[in-house]
């Protein structure tokens, strides 16, 4: 099971989640701007204890990952900045 962390102003339907084609994967919309920190640990612990997940990011520096991975004991799965999405452009 992939559990796939979106960035900010994104959501579940961003290209970077899309375009893993593991069977089993799960991305959950999370309103950074309007969301606590507190809130949203939370939330990041809940789906963590249900699916038992790998975790992914887009990028290294998504907030949660390395905190998450730590008090979980679990290994991040790291999206780098430079994978190209079907459609995407980069600069």
């Amino acid at each position: 099971m992939i559990l796939f962390f979106h960035g900010l102003d994104s959501d579940n339907e961003t290209t970077k989640y899309t375009a893993i084609s593991h069977p089993h994967k799960h991305c959950e919309t999370v309103d950074y701007r309007r969301q606590s920190h507190e809130q949203i640990s939370r939330l990041y612990d809940a789906l963590i204890t249900r699916y038992q997940p790998a975790l992914s990011g887009y990028a290294a520096r998504h907030y949660a990952l390395p905190a998450l991975c730590q008090r979980h004991g679990l290994e991040p799965v790291l999206s780098p900045v430079s994978v190209a999405c079907p459609g995407q452009v980069h600069e």
